[in-house]
């Protein structure tokens, strides 16, 4: 009896390519859809993504979204601290996860969460689009005194919002550790007609930080 090879490999290809299609639209969406706003003050993991995911079907012309899962239940309340502007999905499930102790991976039906992998540094991504904005931005001066770290992050972030010359919205600020321990490091400080990229930078580092210039955000970590 002989076996009907070609529309056994008709079939697989064709399998094939609607994987490839499905996986592409994902990707599509993510990189699209456009998040205007987002605060999350300690809001378990599960709870953040459940508004992501909603937020995403809002937006979408297509009324479908993107998937979330979260493949490891131990994750799911863990807390988040976040707030960004005109992010794209993709940077605001990133960052949640992220600070969610998390990794996000892109699949063709959705976007599953799992704990962290090592990063790939070979990579090296463009960010001289948002270092350049940051020294657009001239403050005409600020002066901490003893002021929580998080707190000064959170009033720069304001600062970069309001006096944006583009007017959209400033720049993202993400911090990357304990917001109760770390984040309340106090900062002494006083400038004047300084940019954005340096005040921030002094700023951190007075408290012990550094901060990473990524494409579309800041981000802040602890010093080893």
């Amino acid at each position: 009896m002989k076996i009907p090879v070609v529309p056994v490999l008709i079939c697989l290809f064709c399998f094939a390519n609607s994987v490839v299609v499905a996986q592409e639209k994902v990707l599509t969406k993510l990189e699209d859809l456009v998040v205007p706003t987002l605060s999350f003050a300690n809001t378990p993991l599960v709870d953040a993504l459940a508004f992501v995911q909603k937020k995403s079907v809002e937006l979408d012309p297509e009324n479908t979204g993107v998937n979330v899962v979260i493949l490891e239940p131990q994750l799911r309340n863990n807390p988040v601290t976040l707030r960004l502007t005109n992010a794209s999905l993709k940077d605001v499930i990133r960052y949640t996860s992220m600070l969610g102790g998390a990794h996000m991976k892109t699949t063709r039906f959705a976007v599953t969460i799992s704990s962290p992998v090592p990063e790939d540094t070979s990579a090296q991504s463009n960010t001289d689009a948002i270092e350049a904005k940051m020294k657009e931005i001239v403050l005409p001066g600020v002066e901490f005194h003893d002021t929580p770290l998080i707190d000064a992050i959170q009033f720069l972030t304001v600062q970069a919002s309001n006096l944006d010359p583009t007017g959209n919205g400033g720049v993202n600020i993400v911090y990357r550790g304990d917001r109760e321990t770390d984040g309340q490091v106090p900062v002494t400080l006083r400038l004047a007609s300084i940019p954005m990229y340096e005040t921030l930078n002094y700023t951190v580092q007075i408290a012990g930080h550094s901060m990473t210039v990524e494409p579309n955000a800041i981000v802040i970590s602890k010093d080893d």
